[in-house]
């Protein structure tokens, strides 16, 4: 069906623009890059880099160290024939500067001292090969100890470290192995046969060839099998059955890592890096990283450090509930005052009861103690009475139980000892500088500084793992791990100083 709409509605219609004509490829005109251009400039190494960027401080502040223990290896002397090796100011300032970047790689590092205009500045546009990068960072542990000391002193004469407060926080980083590099003895045994064999195949080749480099990456690969099985030996001694010394696994590939829980709650191969923050600035005054799991062995010897480096113990230590153990309790009373969760020290019972599958009803609290009978009454009536007794680190467990028959008659029996039989309860005679302790953290003062733990003690691991780029190690072996570790702590104590410091001085020299 056809409408005619007529005259009328065609004319009210509103009229198509007028298109544009497309210009044509000949008259699109950009500017050309000459690649092959070759000019002679004038180049201005100091200009790579603002007058205000950091690495400029970094430099100075180096400048004020005592270098002298990464100086006694040179052998390059005034008057002496032989090529002078790069000062260990410089190879200073580019780990550093690394760290500050997240570089760990020592490729890398040298890649960017041919081209990043930072590195280029720090190590005078002389490129550096990456086999000194990397043999500097692993090598002259003592001499590292010395930086951190001595960086540690600049900035307590400047008044950043007080000692008054430290927190100190453990962190899990992983380690340069994977779960699969995981083996039992069996495995680990006949792949280090294999390997010694290739070794012996491979004869002596000619020097510099590619099977050089072979024999040489076989020869590692048999040595850190050998390691992985001595190691494995040593956990093995540990074990009472033959079946928990069946079960014990080495990495092949990092055998001095230990699988840890992670703080994304999975399980790896990892180490345990241990800080201890100042509490007036942030200044990280002790570190130290080791293989255990656990953190609350590792509180007493890192005050302890602390005392030896700065000669007085911190005035308070607070810490989490990893840290927080009846020995440590004890053993650090009367040195420093220790502020922590006090409630942990009750998680064990907690547990045990869980484990048992005792009800709330029948829980060990609501036992009645009789001191004048040294007799517990359970929630029944049933009288319990003293059966052991067991020294123990700051207390004494007091261990009673009740006589078989009645709870064998006991209609509660299935809620107050389901899985043993009879009921058992344990009163815990606690050391005075516990009860102290418990006395003590039920203060609101005390409550309110344990709340600021977490800005001050995790902020530093925050740093490092966010700023830093540290969720894994780059080096294999604690030795060397614990140095690396080391270096991204200088490296974040010359960036507060930096922050603290250094800014604020040339924000007044500006203003």
């Amino acid at each position: 069906m056809l409408f005619d709409l007529g005259d009328d509605s065609r004319s009210e219609r509103p009229a198509k623009p007028a298109q544009s004509t497309p210009p044509s490829p000949a008259s699109i005109r950009c500017k050309p890059v000459n690649r092959d251009v070759v000019e002679l400039r004038v180049f201005d190494l100091d200009a790579l880099i603002e007058e205000d960027h950091p690495a400029r401080a970094l430099v100075n502040f180096i400048a004020t160290l005592d270098l002298t223990p990464f100086e006694q290896d040179i052998k390059a002397f005034e008057g002496r024939a032989g090529q002078a090796p790069f000062s260990p100011a410089v190879l200073i300032a580019l780990w550093l500067q690394a760290c500050c970047d997240g570089v760990g790689s020592a490729r890398e590092l040298s890649r960017r001292c041919e081209h990043h205009p930072v590195y280029r500045w720090l190590c005078g546009d002389d490129p550096i090969n990456y086999h000194t990068l990397s043999d500097f960072r692993v090598k002259g542990r003592e001499a590292l100890d010395h930086l951190f000391v001595d960086v540690l002193g600049v900035l307590h004469h400047q008044g950043l470290i007080r000692l008054e407060r430290v927190m100190h926080d453990g962190t899990k980083i992983r380690a340069v192995a994977s779960p699969g590099s995981f083996h039992r003895e069996k495995t680990i045994e006949e792949s280090y046969q294999e390997a010694e064999e290739q070794v012996k195949a491979m004869g002596d080749p000619e020097k510099d060839s590619p099977n050089e480099r072979a024999l040489r990456r076989a020869e590692e690969r048999a040595r850190r099998l050998a390691e992985a099985g001595e190691i494995l030996r040593q956990q093995q001694a540990n074990k009472k059955t033959d079946e928990e010394r069946a079960e014990v696994r080495v990495s092949t590939t990092e055998p001095e890592a230990r699988v840890m829980k992670l703080p994304d709650h999975s399980f790896g191969p990892a180490y345990n890096g241990q800080i201890t923050t100042d509490a007036a600035h942030g200044i990280i005054v002790g570190v130290d990283v080791t293989q255990q799991g656990s953190d609350f062995e590792q509180l007493t010897p890192a005050l302890e450090t602390v005392k030896e480096r700065f000669g007085e113990m911190p005035g308070q230590a607070v810490v989490d509930g990893g840290y927080i153990s009846r020995g440590n309790i004890v053993g650090l009373s009367g040195r420093t005052d220790l502020i922590g969760p006090a409630e942990v020290l009750d998680k064990d019972a907690k547990e045990r009861r869980r484990r048992s599958g005792i009800a709330d009803e029948f829980s060990h609290e609501l036992f009645v103690y009789d001191r004048t009978t040294n007799t517990f009454l359970c929630p029944a009536g049933c009288r319990l009475q003293q059966v052991r007794k067991r020294p123990g680190t700051g207390k004494i467990d007091h261990e009673y139980a009740a006589k078989a028959a009645d709870c064998g008659s006991c209609e509660h029996r299935a809620k107050c000892c389901p899985k043993t039989s009879p009921r058992r309860v344990i009163r815990i005679e606690e050391d005075e500088a516990v009860v102290r302790f418990r006395e003590k953290m039920k203060g609101e003062e005390l409550k309110a500084i344990y709340k600021t733990r977490a800005q001050i003690a995790e902020f530093p691991n925050c740093w490092l793992k966010q700023k830093f780029g540290l969720r894994r190690f780059h080096v294999r072996g604690l030795a060397k791990v614990g140095m690396e570790m080391k270096w991204h702590v200088i490296a974040y104590n010359v960036q507060q100083w930096i922050r603290l410091v250094w800014r604020q001085s040339a924000g007044e020299l500006a203003a």
